[in-house]
């Protein structure tokens, strides 16, 4: 670890930072998610204009996702209670999602992740967990 380093990252880690740094498309995920986010409030998502779900279709049974695209439209409307109705996951998600893509475009050299390596599989499988439970409890 250098001694002018706040982060305790090694070499490698600041030539991937310093290569994202300066990447034109630091900037693409978050222009990508805010015309996402523009073009949901601004389209009523109703059948023919959205696609509809091939688990509801096929099987019958909502999937964890059946309702977000309604959910995102009622909550940039300012509908919340109408969104939570719709998909409460979808609800947390969405301004989450956005809140967690401000840090990374900021300082990408921040790499978090390289000093917690397991702290993405944790986090992968409590959000796996919590998908599963509460698509168990829609359809049960």
């Amino acid at each position: 670890m250098r001694k002018d380093d706040p982060y305790g990252l090694t070499s490698s880690a600041y030539a991937v930072a310093a290569t994202r740094k300066h990447s034109p498309w630091r900037w693409s995920g978050l222009v990508v998610y805010a015309l996402l986010m523009l073009w949901l409030r601004a389209v009523e998502p109703a059948p023919g204009v959205t696609p509809s779900c091939p688990t509801q279709s096929l099987l019958g049974i909502p999937c964890p996702g059946c309702g977000t695209l309604r959910a995102t439209h009622a909550l940039l409307n300012g509908h919340m209670d109408q969104a939570w109705q719709l998909n409460a996951a979808a609800t947390v998600a969405i301004p989450l999602i956005g809140l967690l893509m401000i840090p990374w475009i900021r300082d990408p050299a921040v790499a978090f992740y390289e000093d917690h390596p397991n702290l993405i599989g944790v986090v992968a499988f409590i959000a796996a967990a919590g998908v599963i439970a509460y698509w168990a409890t829609r359809v049960f």
